[in-house]
């Protein structure tokens, strides 16, 4: 929806945004299709020479430049997305820069959804010591939201788990679970009114 939103807007009360909200957005949306953290996402990481529209695979450093992380393209989306905003990608030389346009960030994104899903107010539940408080779906979003997104994208697309921590880079199989929202702590629900269907 958001990417809709973005590059083919439908209706005449399309959002109306800067080009430095619009260029967040999109930045934001390139995280979402290849896992990328915003930390990661630096000019020197991404450049015409490693990404081509017939790029099947797309290779990033993680970790300030020390571990080198290949993933999968998903059709031409980062290409087309680094396309749209002519390969403008940050630098973040400082960590007040980064935080800086994280917030920025956050909060184009939550601008965004808030105007898509006006017609949805779903809203997430959360238990607290004593009771339940509700939020907004997109008061949840973060910039962190598009390395999950791409996690649930991947996984939707191959039911590969092991494939998605590749992707991501985790050590751990149970970080990715984790972004995938499995149940790891190996309490199951209550099985007996499942109805298998026989």
């Amino acid at each position: 929806m958001l990417y809709d939103e973005v590059y083919t807007p439908k209706s005449e009360d399309a959002i109306i945004s800067t080009k430095i909200e619009q260029r967040n957005i999109k930045l934001f949306l390139f995280r979402c299709f290849c896992g990328m953290r915003v930390c990661d996402m630096n000019l020197s990481n991404i450049s015409k020479e490693s990404l081509k529209r017939d790029s099947t695979t797309f290779t990033y450093f993680q970790d300030k430049g020390v571990k080198a992380t290949s993933v999968s393209c998903i059709g031409s989306y980062l290409y087309d997305i680094a396309e749209s905003i002519n390969w403008d990608f940050p630098e973040f030389k400082t960590p007040n820069s980064l935080r800086s346009y994280g917030r920025r960030e956050t909060a184009a994104l939550r601008k965004y959804l808030a105007h898509i899903l006006k017609d949805n107010q779903r809203k997430i539940r959360h238990i607290t010591e004593k009771d339940f408080v509700f939020t907004l779906l997109s008061d949840e979003v973060t910039t962190h939201t598009a390395r999950k997104t791409f996690a649930h994208l991947l996984y939707d697309l191959t039911k590969d788990i092991m494939l998605v921590k590749k992707q991501l880079g985790h050590t751990q199989i149970e970080i990715t679970m984790k972004y995938l929202d499995f149940n790891i702590s190996g309490e199951s629900g209550d099985l007996k009114y499942l109805n298998l269907g026989f």
